[in-house]
């Protein structure tokens, strides 16, 4: 019975962990569905989108510059006229975020510096 309970209670804290996560992205996938068109699939399809770049963010350490370019996003507004949404408030934002995962992508990773030393060593062995 104790067990239950408590997986009962983690179920609940998952569900309402996963339901948070998803409500970060879901206003602004919500407004791009009503300014571009589309349907719930769009809707879904663009949360995990957002989901992937936040894992990608986390990845490179970016996460503030992420983080402040999404809360961004979820402000912008329709463009009406051209049936999309007026990112150009959040540009700077995006900017940061853009320059810190490119920086970070070209730090050289601790798998690639140990298969230069495997690469010198085996030219060495050979000699």
């Amino acid at each position: 019975m104790n067990t239950r309970s408590i997986l009962s209670a983690l179920g609940v804290v998952a569900l309402v962990a996963t339901t948070h996560c998803d409500s970060r992205y879901a206003t602004y996938c919500d407004n791009v569905r009503d300014c571009e068109g589309g349907n719930y699939r769009d809707v879904d399809a663009c949360i995990e989108r957002q989901r992937a770049l936040d894992e990608i963010s986390s990845a490179y350490e970016c996460d503030d510059e992420w983080d402040a370019f999404a809360d961004c996003l979820e402000t912008i507004t329709c463009n009406k006229e051209r049936a999309e949404l007026d990112a150009t408030r959040c540009k700077d934002k995006s900017t940061r975020w853009v320059d810190c995962t490119r920086k970070a992508s070209a730090r050289p990773s601790a798998t690639s510096s140990t298969s230069a030393s495997g690469s010198s060593g085996s030219s060495d062995t050979a000699n």
